[in-house]
């Protein structure tokens, strides 16, 4: 009898850890512009983002998988001061950036809980994290 339900056990058990692994890691897309003599150099991509206590930490990586960032701040109310380094380069180490948090509903899709958007900028480079939320 144990061994019938090893199969079904086996398979519950990879179900909810991909539930859980889902739950605990919200992926939110990021665009960092950066200006420069004469033109815009754009970066897209991915960003794991902890939110708690009043503190902010992001670990950014590029659509290519390349470069890599880190953004770390504080929050008051939903004003941020942050840092922001990338990761690849000697350039933009613990940079200060400031922006705010906004929450929106979502008015067009009835199913969406809306989402959020993060805006960072030091005046000349702007970086925007956003995501659906859960």
């Amino acid at each position: 009898m144990i061994c019938s339900l090893w199969p079904k056990f086996l398979l519950f058990l990879v179900l909810i850890s991909s539930t859980l692994a889902q739950a605990g890691s919200a992926d939110w897309a990021f665009v960092w512009v950066n200006s420069a003599q004469n033109k815009f150099y754009v970066v897209e991509g991915t960003a794991k983002i902890s939110i708690a206590n009043g503190h902010l930490s992001a670990e950014l990586t590029d659509k290519e998988g390349v470069r890599h960032y880190r953004v770390v701040g504080t929050f008051s109310g939903k004003n941020l001061k942050a840092t922001f380094t990338n990761l690849s380069s000697d350039f933009f180490e613990n940079s200060p950036l400031v922006g705010t948090l906004e929450k929106a509903k979502s008015s067009g899709d009835p199913g969406s809980k809306g989402r959020e958007m993060i805006s960072l900028s030091d005046g000349w480079n702007f970086l925007g994290l956003t995501h659906e939320l859960p």
